[in-house]
């Protein structure tokens, strides 16, 4: 049993830690950022120490900092919480290398684990079940047919900057049959004879899901390629000539999806740029495709969201997080800053988040994920950065995919939460999915604050704004 230790970590998370060692009769040592200092899990420690400035990656995921806070206050053990640290395998072995204990898995644990293909590799050989999706389809099947292990059609993830740029919702739709709802939103939102963009091949969107689409009376173009890269390739050169390129992991979705809201929010009437489009990379590895168009379109801005992004174009401005929570966060500074509208979705699955990416992009919102019933530690410090300037928080998809628990939380530091349908547009785009979202707006507009960084182009402030539902 340990005396005392110290809590890597803040907020709600250190106060369960808190708690539990109370019980326990464990005494705690709380770290914190020079923001925190009077924060309520401050208070209640035995004893706290000053380990850095507001910044996380100065404070909390500042390592050498929180050994040292250890070291002077004589702690035996350092528990990690989750998020920040808790999955850093360095971290849990510069504690054990420090003569502390880690409340955790061992850093090889960790490190096994943290890679999928290692993971699975390592439940075969203990004889463990697999779910079916993994255990029926390789990793090279995934790469031929454009689904990830997750069952999201990569096709889809690019499709958020070309609904902005034609004014239309991005609908998901079963590969096989267009939704009966979808029909019913293609015609509502389009007119007869306009236009329905197919994302993908007939692998990702049948044949039949296009010729359903044509006897409703609109017009279908198809979008694709060979494989992932080349279909999204096809996507940013029907979107004409881009100064914004984003950069974004093929293999999975979260990275993607911020990506997209980002890209698709330079489109839009009297900008001064032409456009944002989203890139897919072979996780780490740049496809022979993307390198091509990269070397003719010349983009003036590119940038690669999420770590293996980064990796595969070392030449792109990184944004990368610790998380796929924490790259949304920073995909949000880099790209929007204060905004008065933000959406939350799921950062779990894409279902909601990619359909609502679009609205996003259009109101100039940055688009943050978080986990289902509870606010990750970064996406709450950028809530409560901003929360002056934030008037709509744009809920995107039911309490099965954000809590009533974690909607109070985001009401109780913004003073706002809506969740909104939308609707009403001139075209559409189609990609393989589960569900379907759109989106409703206003010809009104509202001046928006808007933060201008070196990496960031000057872009205007004035933006449409969202219409409140009835009731």
């Amino acid at each position: 049993m340990f005396e005392k230790i110290l809590i890597a970590n803040r907020g709600e998370i250190a106060l369960r830690v808190q708690r539990a060692c109370r019980e326990m009769g464990i005494k705690t040592v709380a770290v914190h950022s020079e923001a925190d200092s009077d924060a309520k899990y401050v208070r209640l420690a035995d004893e706290s120490v000053c380990i850095g400035p507001a910044a996380s990656a100065q404070s909390y995921l500042n390592t050498p900092a929180i050994i040292s806070a250890a070291e002077v206050t004589d702690a035996e053990a350092i528990h990690p919480g989750y998020g920040f640290l808790s999955e850093n395998a360095d971290f849990a072995e510069r504690v054990e290398n420090s003569g502390f204990k880690f409340i955790g898995p061992r850093a090889e644990t960790i490190r096994l684990m943290g890679d999928k293909i290692s993971a699975k590799q390592a439940m075969k050989r203990a004889g463990a079940g697999l779910a079916p999706i993994f255990a029926q389809q390789s990793i090279r099947e995934m790469a031929r047919t454009g689904r990830t292990p997750q069952g999201v059609i990569a096709d889809a993830l690019v499709g958020t900057p070309l609904a902005t740029a034609k004014h239309g919702p991005l609908l998901l739709t079963p590969a096989t049959a267009l939704d009966a709802r979808v029909k019913a939103e293609i015609v509502r939102a389009v007119p007869a004879g306009g236009t329905v963009y197919l994302l993908g091949g007939v692998g990702a969107l049948s044949q039949r899901v296009a010729d359903q689409v044509t006897a409703t009376g609109r017009r279908v173009v198809r979008l694709q390629g060979v494989n992932r890269y080349a279909t999204a390739v096809a996507v940013a050169k029907a979107l004409g000539p881009v100064d914004v390129v984003l950069l974004a992991t093929g293999n999975d979705f979260p990275d993607a999806l911020t990506a997209g809201a980002a890209a698709g929010s330079y489109f839009y009437p009297g900008g001064s740029l032409r456009g944002g489009a989203v890139l897919l990379t072979n996780g780490t590895v740049m496809p022979q495709e993307v390198t091509a168009y990269l070397a003719a379109a010349k983009p003036t801005t590119l940038a690669a969201i999420g770590g293996p992004a980064a990796k595969a174009a070392p030449k792109a401005t990184p944004i990368v997080g610790d998380d796929r929570y924490d790259t949304s966060v920073r995909v949000a500074y880099a790209f929007f800053g204060p905004q008065e509208v933000i959406g939350l979705a799921s950062g779990t699955g894409f279902a909601d988040a990619l359909p609502g990416g679009t609205l996003l992009a259009y109101v100039n919102g940055p688009l943050l994920l978080t986990a289902p019933t509870g606010l990750p530690l970064d996406v709450d410090y950028y809530l409560h950065t901003y929360s002056s300037a934030i008037h709509t928080a744009v809920v995107l998809g039911g309490t099965g995919a954000i809590s009533t628990s974690l909607q109070r939380a985001v009401t109780s530091t913004i003073g706002v939460t809506t969740r909104y349908q939308v609707g009403g547009s001139l075209a559409g785009t189609l990609a393989p999915g589960t569900a379907t979202r759109t989106a409703t707006r206003t010809a009104a507009s509202r001046a928006v604050p808007e933060v201008v960084t070196p990496d960031k182009p000057s872009r205007p402030t004035q933006r449409p704004s969202l219409s409140v539902p009835a009731g």
